[in-house]
């Protein structure tokens, strides 16, 4: 950050935590996870800044957003020195976001491509915590309180006309949802990311990864087959038939217990067809169950083990079928 903003804190992104139950309850609010780039923005009568959560500056990756906060900032000066908790999007639609297109923003280092992208993709900024408002620190107050005060902010602010020339606004927030079973069927309907239930006493925790928020993520199931062990990192690499052949769509450790892990190992080195440095192959036969996010450049993505497949041919693991696969597992 520097010394225009000097006046805020610097602050690291409170972490949700990974679960597969949705929670239930009156101390439970829900909102929608969109698949983005973690980001606090720092707004004050000196500028605008926006750092990802391990403290680099996005503002020349993201100047829509700058300029944005820029156009606004008329209508801001008695909210200001303010601090934003939020996610950095590329939206396909008001639910879901492309991850695609936001990690190809993020490896733009033009000027001129970045501009070019800026007006053809342009970015939002989804706000889901007000952490400082007029210089006061409202880290300590609860979840809703926060929340309430950003509705309200959000709700102030005069929307510039020419914000109706792109698909979805430069600004937007992360609404709060009492029950989560509706919200769930919207995730699935749009094949969205998912959503994150926070506690409603929540306070916010900077650099924190808290069971207060956690995140439920729409995972689909598919089917592949082993095909190699690296004895290196300890990633097994797992494919499918495409056009009769065998194709690679990823590699996986997380999931697994130490017994499947142990067992798995044998198996590969009893039946390898092949060990070259740290790879032992094996020809397909041993098929797994491997839930995912999405396929992202014809990889799965987020892969994570759930269980062995005996009862399924290897012949039977195709590319068809794994994306078109809809078998939901949170």
């Amino acid at each position: 950050m520097n010394d225009a903003i000097q006046t805020l804190p610097a602050l690291s992104p409170m972490l949700p935590t990974l679960s597969s139950i949705i929670p239930a309850g009156a101390e439970w609010r829900y909102e929608l996870k969109f698949d983005g780039y973690r980001a606090i923005l720092y707004c004050s009568n000196d500028g605008v800044q926006i750092v990802s959560r391990n403290g680099h500056l996005y503002n020349s990756l993201f100047p829509e957003i700058v300029e944005a906060f820029l156009r606004l900032s008329p209508h801001l000066q008695e909210q200001l020195p303010l601090i934003l908790d939020g996610e950095l999007c590329i939206l396909a639609s008001p639910v879901k976001a492309d991850f695609s297109l936001i990690q190809h923003r993020g490896r733009l280092r033009s000027p001129e491509k970045i501009a070019r992208a800026a007006s053809d993709k342009p970015a939002t900024f989804i706000c889901f915590d007000l952490l400082y408002l007029k210089g006061k620190d409202l880290r300590r107050e609860s979840y809703l309180d926060r929340k309430r005060r950003l509705e309200h902010l959000l709700d102030s602010l005069a929307q510039p006309q020419s914000r109706s020339r792109v698909p979805f606004p430069s600004i937007s927030w992360a609404k709060p949802y009492d029950h989560p079973d509706a919200l769930w069927e919207t995730v699935i309907a749009n094949d969205a990311e998912g959503i994150v239930a926070k506690r409603v006493s929540s306070v916010w925790q900077s650099g924190k990864r808290t069971t207060d928020w956690l995140k439920i993520k729409n995972y689909k199931v598919a089917t592949c087959f082993i095909t190699g062990y690296d004895k290196q990192n300890g990633y097994f690499h797992v494919g499918v038939l495409r056009d009769r052949e065998v194709y690679p769509v990823g590699l996986f450790s997380h999931g697994l217990r130490e017994a499947e892990r142990r067992a798995l190992v044998e198996i590969i080195k009893n039946n390898k067809t092949e060990e070259s440095g740290s790879m032992v192959k094996m020809e397909p036969s041993l098929c797994v169950d491997i839930k995912f996010l999405e396929v992202y450049k014809q990889q799965l993505r987020e892969p994570r083990f759930t269980g062995f497949r005996t009862d399924v041919y290897w012949e039977d693991c195709t590319w068809s079928k794994l994306i078109n696969s809809d078998r939901r597992s949170t």
